[in-house]
């Protein structure tokens, strides 16, 4: 037993000594059988290499030997490389568990008689599933509006991961615009860049990887960008009636969150100190509540908003005036060519008065307005409105006299105790062509409409004298007047009518004298 000990260790100096000096000849010239095969395997997959020598290593003498690029890992029987991972199968080379760090150049050698030993050479390449690192890597960001903003998506895997980025879940591309700010991608997508931010950028930006290997990888940055209050109204002019509970609205948006104070006149509105009032605020919008009109409260209030960036006002009228009346655009023509208006208008207080202008024009609609301010009014005073008890009142008005198949305009305002409302938009009708001559039947007056409407049409521009003229399309107005017959083509069917019946009668009595005096000839 002792002397078969001092033999394998006589065997095993040799290889140790081997493994060293071939360590020290990275120049050795290998005789490769065959071509390198490459292998393609994935992290944590079992990787398995041939070594098709067997005749070789079977000559007495050889050994073979096992090597990742010039470290060997198997000498004969033996495992050099202290890795569990490795197995000898016969010849061929097993490994579990690939991992990142066991791609390279594999070979398996035999040691023959000849200088340069046999080998078969394996080039392993890991393929290595996306990851992704986010820069910042808390994943949230804040920024100022208007300047620029950069987030980073670092993506490794083996093929290089391909990027892409989305948006609240929309695709984003590069040298895109979105809300005014352009989009700039580098370093293959991995480098997002918003330039002149706004405040719509704010959201959840996601970055995306993938190379083929595994599944996608994400990475997620909530962009938030920070801007001074800004205010929006619905009605600058609001209008009360005494006795009765208003509320006025102002909606707010900010980042950072505003404080938001009501003044009204420029006095600060304290709540606790007065029960006339009443503060809200639901979402962005913030209410003030008058809960009893009186006269005193007919006053300027401001929707004052502060955050850290800035401060903004909004002034909103709070009055008793009538609002301002609108018109119903169906002008109607009565028979005797007057032409009923009427319009509606909003006040808590009885309408005393309304004043009603209206004018004839040089021509039909569009107008152009630098024409119509010379263009001279009739005023009419309507002193005894319709009264109604209800805040919404409707008046309506007769005009005649008007010129037939001619356009008008009309404006109306009103007025009740605390004054007079702003003037209405202004209505544009057109009278239609009316035929008075006594001795022309009705069947033959026609019916006259007007009908407008937006065409696209062919237009020409000058250029330049050496660009020439430019064609292109542009929007137009057409307005057509058609004229219908209505009663003559009820005239028309009611004669074709009586015509078809007249015919069958005369066929019937032709039938009925051919059976009488024709018959008894035949006899």
């Amino acid at each position: 037993m002792i002397v078969h000990d001092h033999k394998l260790f006589i065997v095993i100096i040799p290889i140790i000594m081997l493994d060293i000096s071939t360590g020290e000849e990275e120049d050795k010239q290998l005789r490769i059988v065959g071509e390198e095969k490459l292998h393609k395997v994935a992290t944590g997959s079992e990787l398995y290499l041939e070594c098709p020598l067997p005749m070789i290593v079977r000559r007495p003498g050889t050994i073979m030997l096992w090597r990742k690029g010039d470290r060997v890992l198997t000498a004969g029987d033996i495992k050099v490389r202290r890795d569990s991972r490795l197995h000898l199968m016969g010849n061929n080379l097993r490994i579990d568990s690939i991992g990142i760090h066991d791609g390279g150049k594999y070979s398996c050698e035999a040691e023959v008689e000849a200088t340069e030993p046999l080998a078969v050479v394996h080039i392993v390449e890991i393929l290595v599933p996306p990851t992704v690192k986010t820069e910042p890597k808390s994943g949230e960001i804040t920024v100022r509006e208007g300047t620029s903003v950069s987030i980073k998506c670092i993506a490794n895997g083996n093929p290089s991961p391909t990027v892409k980025w989305s948006r609240n879940g929309v695709t984003l591309k590069p040298d895109r615009l979105l809300h005014g700010g352009r989009i700039e991608m580098a370093n293959n997508g991995m480098s997002l860049t918003l330039h002149n931010a706004h405040r719509n950028h704010s959201g959840l930006y996601v970055c995306s990887a993938s190379n083929g290997v595994g599944k996608e990888s994400f990475g997620r940055i909530n962009l938030l960008v920070f801007y001074s209050p800004v205010i929006k109204v619905s009605e600058l002019i609001v209008e009360g009636g005494t006795g009765y509970r208003k509320q006025i609205t102002c909606t707010v948006n900010s980042e950072p969150k505003p404080e938001v104070k009501w003044f009204k006149n420029s006095i600060p509105i304290r709540v606790g100190e007065s029960l006339r009032y009443n503060i809200r605020q639901s979402g962005p919008d913030h209410h003030l509540i008058v809960k009893k009109v009186g006269e005193e409260d007919f006053a300027n209030y401001t929707c004052s908003a502060t955050n850290s960036l800035g401060k903004t006002e909004t002034i909103i009228q709070l009055k008793g005036n009538p609002s301002r009346p609108e018109f119903d655009t169906r002008v109607q023509r009565n028979q005797d060519g007057s032409y009923k208006l009427q319009w509606f208008t909003t006040s808590h207080e009885r309408i005393l008065e309304y004043r009603l202008l209206y004018r004839l024009v040089t021509r039909a609609e569009p107008i152009d307005a630098k024409q119509d301010a010379n263009l001279p009014w009739s005023t009419i005073v309507i002193n005894r409105p319709d009264s109604v008890s209800e805040p919404r009142q409707t008046q309506t008005f007769i005009l005649e006299g008007l010129r037939d198949n001619s356009p008008y305009q009309a404006k109306v305002m009103s007025r009740n105790k605390f004054g007079w409302s702003d003037f209405s938009e202004i209505v544009s009708f057109t009278t239609n062509y009316i035929i008075s001559d006594p001795w022309i039947p009705d069947i033959f007056k026609p019916a006259i409409h007007h009908r407008t409407e937006e065409v696209e049409r062919e237009t020409i521009r000058k250029a330049g004298s050496n660009s020439g003229e430019q064609t292109g399309l542009g929007k137009g107005t057409v307005r057509t007047t058609e004229f219908t017959f209505p009663n003559l083509n009820q005239a028309m069917i009611s004669a074709t009518a009586d015509i078809i019946n007249q015919s069958q009668t005369i066929i019937l009595l032709l039938c009925n004298f051919s059976i009488l005096y024709l018959y008894p000839f035949s006899i």
